[in-house]
Parts: structure tokens; C-alpha cells; sequence
């Protein structure tokens, strides 16, 4: 999951409500999720999606993710 935009540009946030603001979006995926599944792995806080700065991120490649490492892999 990308991490979650903050901010607009006409409605700049402070530091530390930016931060809090983040931190309350990972705590909801993190709920909501293991509702679902309590095993499966959740990546957080990319920079893709709707946020800045934004890595695309193309259809079509593949990907691997290591839980036990945390490491995640991408080719496209």
C-alpha cells in the first residue's frame, strides 16, 4: 500500500499532523485487514499511489516480497 497523502497544496498540514494523520491510516489498514486474515503480510508507506513523491509503479511486471526479511523485489 502507498503511503497516504497528507497534504494538499491548498491545504499545507504541519509535520506532525502529516505524521499523525499517516500513522492513523496504516493503524485502519492494519484493522481492517486482520479482520480478514491475520497472517498475511502488509506492506505500508511506498511511494506510489497517491502520494509524493510518486514512483510509478507499470502493470504487467512482477514482484517479490520477503516478509521474513522485508525485502521486496520488482522488475518491470
Amino acid at each position: 500500500m502507498g503511503r497516504a497523502k497528507a497534504w494538499e497544496f491548498d491545504k499545507p498540514q504541519a509535520t506532525a499532523k502529516k505524521a499523525a494523520y499517516r500513522a492513523a491510516q496504516r493503524e485502519v489498514v492494519v484493522a481492517t485487514v486482520r479482520r480478514y486474515n491475520g497472517q498475511i503480510p502488509i506492506v505500508q508507506n511506498l511511494d506510489f499511489g497517491h502520494t509524493d513523491p510518486q514512483i510509478p509503479m507499470p502493470y504487467g511486471g512482477r514482484a517479490r516480497i520477503d516478509a521474513d526479511k522485508r525485502e521486496i523485489w520488482a522488475s518491470f
